[in-house]
């Protein structure tokens, strides 16, 4: 067995923090002379031990150090006990945990401990001139360690740091895309028009940078998509004219193609849209944002298999992008490999703890897997919830899980007076799925119908309300949920064929010459097409396992 990588020799017990950078470890900047993790949620001060090893983890960039390495490193060599170093390391998780900095201290099982989280190498404009060497000159900041462990230098005058900055008078082009790129990548539901901010900044300082205006024009692509109805046709504009000035400087910028391929909605007009994204694979084969959005459209057509090969690719694009994160969880659930769904997505919630998708997934997979009361307690406990989760929305998910839990005759009529009375975007997803594994198939189809196809005496408006919690699934009406195991005995229904009818489905699997996957519906009334597990699978192999479903 190989030994694990250490950090730089030093001298036993060396780890100073006095004259140690600040650096950007995932969603938190850490000061390591001050002792503090500054992250989205909190800031907390930290032991000088606590720091130390934060610090020694960091330097080695992800590598594994073992408990002697640390033992050298931060106790100078003295001999302690396990349970110091366990205490050290529990208390480096729940600071990485409490302040939402978004990264872990993974335990690597009779070998040591890694640091998992996104460390960003950014160039900073420093405040007064520096000579080339005084980086390399810095006590406790090699250029190995710079370089590797990828810590960002902090230049701003009064130690404010180069993402926080107001303006662009200290930050460079690159330094603005470099934050650009990590909101698009991200995609936190309230990020949408900061994402915008950044970039506008971007083209200003580079207007002749055509991935600049890319990624610009994704980021008023994403704007549109959640904009409220007064505000969307000026940030589809902002999303053409950004993507116009891209194409100009460069005809094959993915971000810009990306963004025109993904703008319109594409229920009802499926094969359209694939043909698009696809067109932009071919010249951009592994633009992140491409294959986010063929992903969903995928898995919303019942091509799961396809959706979770291009998943994985974009995977190994972002390991670190959580939207790539919750969907692997739930592709596991959908091919019913439960233990993996639930160790993908605890280990997001661990670097990502309030990210309203991935509480979401936890929520769906305790709930449709038996485990009413785990997500019972997940949904009272109020520390991880998302910020846009209201108390109307908590009311309805209990009415909900209490009928999973004990299904009797009363609490099935409060389920229809809660979900299928209610139901507009923004639930209208999760009250087909609770109204469809409670067998309560009329009500489960009422709301489909009224949802998808505006019939029935459930229509209801398009936009989702004020404040309400935004998932994924919510925006312009799509349908991944038609495909989970929550929804099987809908898809078993004589009525789910007329209803993927309505919406463009059954034409967009008669052109493509493949139904959904069989494991879905293995009793699908399009025999004469071959699923899509039928015709070979790509390159990335997909989960088999399909008993639980």
């Amino acid at each position: 067995m190989n030994e694990p990588i250490a950090a730089e020799p030093r001298p036993p017990g060396s780890m100073q923090l006095a004259h140690r950078e600040d650096f950007r470890l995932g969603r938190a900047l850490v000061r390591p002379s001050l002792r503090t993790v500054e992250g989205p949620l909190a800031t907390l001060t930290a032991e000088p031990r606590v720091m130390q090893v934060l610090m020694a983890l960091a330097d080695v960039g992800g590598a594994v150090l073992s408990r002697a390495d640390l033992l050298e490193v931060c106790w100078a060599g003295r001999i302690v006990g396990d349970d110091a170093v366990n205490r050290v390391i529990g208390e480096l998780r729940r600071i990485a945990r409490e302040t939402g900095a978004g990264f872990v201290v993974e335990t690597i099982p009779r070998i040591g401990f890694r640091l998992v989280g996104e460390i960003e190498n950014i160039p900073v404009q420093p405040a007064v001139e520096a000579s080339p060497g005084d980086v390399e000159a810095r006590p406790g900041l090699d250029r190995r360690t710079w370089l590797a462990g990828g810590l960002t230098v902090l230049a701003a005058a009064g130690g404010s740091t180069w993402w926080m900055a107001k303006g662009s008078g200290n930050r460079s082009a690159a330094q603005q895309i470099a934050e650009g790129r990590r909101i698009l990548r991200e995609l936190w539901p309230d990020q949408d028009e900061r994402g915008v901010e950044v970039l506008r900044e971007a083209v200003k300082i580079e207007p002749g940078n055509a991935r600049a205006w890319g990624l610009l024009a994704m980021a008023w692509r994403n704007v549109a998509e959640g904009a409220p109805p007064d505000r969307v046709s000026a940030a589809v504009t902002g999303c053409e004219e950004a993507a116009r000035r891209a194409l100009a400087l460069d005809a094959n910028e993915g971000n810009a193609l990306a963004a025109l391929a993904t703008l319109r909605p594409y229920l009802g007009d499926w094969e359209a849209a694939e043909d698009r994204m696809r067109r932009v694979l071919e010249v951009a084969p592994d633009n992140p944002n491409v294959l986010l959005h063929l992903v969903t459209l995928l898995q919303s057509v019942g091509h799961a298999r396809a959706s979770w090969d291009l998943n994985e690719r974009a995977i190994a694009k972002e390991p670190l992008s959580p939207p790539h994160q919750f969907r692997k969880a739930l592709k596991y659930w959908i091919f019913g490999d439960i233990a993996q769904a639930d160790l993908t997505i605890d280990r997001a919630m661990q670097l990502w703890p309030k990210y309203p998708a991935i509480w979401s997934a936890r929520l769906y997979i305790f709930a449709f897997t038996g485990r009413t009361q785990a997500a019972l307690t997940l949904l009272k406990d109020r520390s991880l919830r998302p910020a846009m989760f209201t108390s109307q929305l908590e009311e309805r998910w209990q009415v909900a899980l209490t009928a999973l839990e004990a299904p009797t005759a009363g609490n099935l009529a409060q389920v229809r007076r809660a979900l299928a009375d209610e139901a507009r975007p923004g639930f209208a997803v999760q009250a087909v799925m609770f109204l469809s594994a409670l067998g309560d198939l009329d009500a489960a189809f009422a709301v489909a119908q009224g949802f998808l196809l505006r019939k029935g005496p459930l229509v209801g408006s398009i936009w989702p309300a004020q404040n309400q919690m935004i998932s994924p699934d919510d925006r312009w009406r799509r349908t991944m949920n038609l495909f989970t195991p929550a929804t099987m005995a809908m898809r078993a229904d004589p009525r789910f064929i007329p209803l993927c009818e309505g919406i463009g489905l059954t034409r967009y699997w008669q052109a493509r010459g493949a139904g959904p996957d069989a494991f879905l519906m293995p009793d699908q009334k399009l025999s004469s097409m071959p699923s899509p597990s039928s015709r070979g699978s790509p390159a990335v192999a997909s989960p088999e396992r399909t008993e639980n479903l």
